[in-house]
């Protein structure tokens, strides 16, 4: 979930806030159309890319508020010298009032996403304010259509669905976890050992104590990432002939030396497992170039080829994929 929907209801605790929201971009920008901040007069959360363009857009919101402004409002930003800016491109930002006494249907259009529904917004030149609606279907998508005068924005917001399956909690998957912590990234973290887990876990992240975490593997959704670092070599092949018989793994990375994989496709090939379906088998993992070996170093270069993955997926998935025809 975007991380200012899951803020939201606790800045409308504390009184009125304001979305400012990427309503259109011409050229270079920090972000893209649909991107969102919640700015309330003493906290905000999420981003617009930062710089001298987030602190306008910043001041502006709080000045709003403390005004009373309510109608919805279209800014255009140019991001040149005048800005403080080099990226050289327009950003039409959209300011909108979100009212304190709201909080309780911000509570409930929240937890609908955290169950896997989509939030839609509807806002059209002139209105009074977005018509917002919780769907059962559609992917993330952002549209602006009409002309200057008449322009009709959408936009859907669903939290992407595929997961990670984390075998091992060990050094490096503890690293791991800490780097990935407030990402999109649902991770399902699976250990035998009983004092594996320790201390409070991140959002995006639930530890699962099991004596069986095959089981883990055959009831994963078609698509979900799946990373082996358990703290036995015979637990990570018998969890790797698991993932790849199933044959459908968005991602499989497996800690481990080159020597490593070269016993493990012995093995694997041994046991039915296709050569197509190996050459897939990342191993070792990490972006190369990267040879540091300390566990931060590992997690860091694991979590950027995750979120190489990541991308390509959403992509594939059509989440967050922006659709935009601009007046």
């Amino acid at each position: 979930m975007s991380p200012w929907l899951a803020a939201l209801p606790a800045l409308l605790a504390h009184g009125d806030a304001e979305l400012v929201s990427v309503l259109k971009v011409a050229g270079s920008a920090p972000r893209e159309a649909g991107a969102t901040l919640a700015v309330s007069l003493t906290h905000n959360t999420d981003t617009l890319g930062g710089g001298h363009l987030e602190w306008e857009a910043i001041a502006h919101a709080r000045a709003r508020l403390l005004s009373g402004q309510a109608p919805p409002q279209v800014l255009r930003f140019a991001l040149g010298p005048s800005l403080g800016q080099c990226c050289g491109g327009v950003v039409w930002l959209l300011f909108e009032r979100v009212a304190a006494h709201e909080r309780d249907a911000w509570c409930r259009r929240a937890e609908a996403l955290r169950q896997g529904a989509t939030l839609a917004r509807t806002l059209a030149a002139g209105a009074a304010g977005s018509n917002w609606t919780v769907e059962t279907e559609g992917d993330s998508a952002t549209e602006l259509s009409g002309g200057a005068d008449d322009w009709r924005w959408q936009q859907r917001y669903r939290a992407w669905r595929r997961e990670l399956l984390l075998f091992g909690a060990g050094h490096v998957g503890q690293a791991l976890v800490r780097v990935l912590a407030g990402s999109d990234l649902r991770i399902r973290w699976i250990d035998p050992r009983e004092d594996a887990f320790t201390g409070p876990l991140p959002d995006n992240v639930v530890a699962v104590l099991s004596d069986e975490p095959e089981q883990e593997v055959a009831h994963a959704a078609p698509g979900s990432a799946y990373l082996v670092m358990t703290h036995r070599h015979d637990l990570d092949l018998e969890l790797a002939w698991h993932i790849l018989r199933r044959g459908d793994a968005g991602f499989f990375g497996l800690i481990g030396s080159k020597s490593k994989r070269a016993r493990f496709e012995h093995r694997l090939a041994a046991r039915g497992i296709a050569p197509e379906r190996l050459a897939a088998m990342i191993c070792p993992i990490g972006l190369p170039g990267i040879s540091a070996k300390d566990p931060t170093s590992i997690a860091i270069a694991v979590a950027a080829q995750l979120l190489s993955w990541r991308d390509g997926a959403q992509a594939a998935d059509s989440v967050g994929r922006v659709k935009v025809a601009t007046p």
